[in-house]
C-alpha cells in the first residue's frame, strides 16, 4: 500500500554557534517548543500474518524559527569589566528531511 500524511508536531530544538572569529564564546540557543508542519509519503507491506513493514519519507518545516533563546554563554565581559548580553541570535534550520522504517502488527 501507499500513503500520504500531513500534520503538526512539537519538540525542543537546539543550535550551537561554533567558536570562531564571528562567535568567540560559542553561544547556544534553544527553541523549547518548536512547532513543525510535516508532510510525508510512504510505502507499506502487509502480510496475511498481520505483520506490517512501512518505509516513510518526509519533510518538516519549522514554523517559529524566531523563538530561539540563548541558553549557554549568553553574556560577555567587556574590556571595561561590564557584563553585557550576547548580540548573537540563533539561526535555526527551517526545513528538515526525515526517513523512517516501522515494523509491527495490525489488528
Amino acid at each position: 500500500f501507499y500513503y500520504l500524511g500531513a500534520g503538526f508536531s512539537t519538540e525542543t530544538l537546539g543550535e550551537s554557534l561554533m567558536s570562531g572569529s564571528d562567535h568567540p564564546d560559542g553561544e547556544e540557543f534553544q527553541i523549547k517548543y518548536a512547532v513543525l508542519a510535516n508532510i510525508e509519503a510512504g510505502v507499506g507491506f502487509r502480510w496475511a500474518s498481520s505483520f506490517n513493514l512501512r518505509f516513510t519519507f518526509g519533510l518538516s518545516t519549522l514554523l517559529n524559527p524566531d523563538s530561539g533563546e540563548c541558553v549557554e554563554n549568553c553574556t560577555h565581559v567587556s574590556a571595561g569589566g561590564t557584563v553585557i548580553p550576547t548580540s548573537a541570535e540563533g539561526d535555526f534550520q527551517r526545513v528538515f528531511a526525515y526517513a523512517a522504517i516501522a515494523l509491527g502488527t495490525s489488528f
